[in-house]
């Protein structure tokens, strides 16, 4: 994964698959999610068995106001 054009942070291995698709457990500390917070993509590569390797965007609009909204509604 890599957010912008920032350095890419540790790979990840999936630790469950489904028939539609296989997960990811992921945890995040305080200064990578202040670069999501403020980061326009977060880039993801995946690699399947057959070692082809898929490149994915996700849009990381909205985020911040999100994870606001999460701390709110957890004090709450």
């Amino acid at each position: 994964m890599q957010i912008d054009e920032e350095q890419s942070l540790t790979p990840l291995r999936f630790a469950t698959c489904l028939p539609a698709a296989c997960l990811v457990p992921l945890s995040f500390d305080a200064k990578t999610v202040a670069a999501l917070r403020t980061g326009k993509a977060l880039k993801i590569n995946v690699q399947g068995v057959d070692k082809k390797e898929v490149g994915l965007s996700v849009a990381l609009k909205g985020l911040a106001a999100a994870l606001d909204r999460l701390e709110v509604l957890a004090g709450a």
